[in-house]
């Protein structure tokens, strides 16, 4: 089970997108809107996962937080089927009450797996334990739209810097 075991390309496109939120973001944005996460895909194959988004509290309609991000997910197997890893790409609107809040958005992943297409559905659960760390729930999903259509659920914690 290797995490970085993906195309050089997307390895280049991961890094240009971290240097990127970094230089961009890190000094102008408020502290608490760079989020680092890692976690793994529980059920259906165990394999590590880390991540890296930016949010924008209050930014969407009735005060609602947009959220943009990647996540590279680990290779491994499954009943005898091995599969490779996989970035994803998402965007989240979230929103809650008090310390728990409810996501939901769409993913890009560089390869289908026997999980997933490219294209997919994202649902998210997340409990701020505090104001700058928590304990997430994912679901990506096709919601049906083309097969395989059984998702990938991630958990993790995150840390907002």
């Amino acid at each position: 089970m290797r995490l970085l075991r993906n195309p050089k390309s997307s390895l280049y496109l991961v890094a240009a997108f971290v240097i990127l939120l970094l230089l961009l973001f890190a000094r102008h944005s408020r502290a608490s809107e760079l989020q680092l996460e890692g976690g793994a895909a529980v059920l259906r194959g165990y394999t590590p996962t880390l991540g890296l988004s930016i949010q924008w509290p209050d930014a969407g309609p009735v005060g609602t937080d947009y959220e943009l991000g990647f996540m590279l997910i680990g290779d491994g197997s499954f009943n005898g089927q091995e599969f490779g890893n996989q970035v994803a790409w998402y965007g989240m609107i979230w929103d809650g009450y008090r310390s728990v809040e409810l996501g939901i958005g769409a993913a890009y992943f560089n390869v289908e797996s026997p999980f997933t297409c490219q294209f997919t559905f994202a649902l998210g659960a997340r409990w701020r334990i505090t104001e700058r760390l928590s304990t997430q729930w994912r679901h990506f999903s096709t919601g049906g739209s083309c097969d395989p259509n059984t998702g990938r659920d991630i958990l993790s914690i995150a840390w907002r810097f």
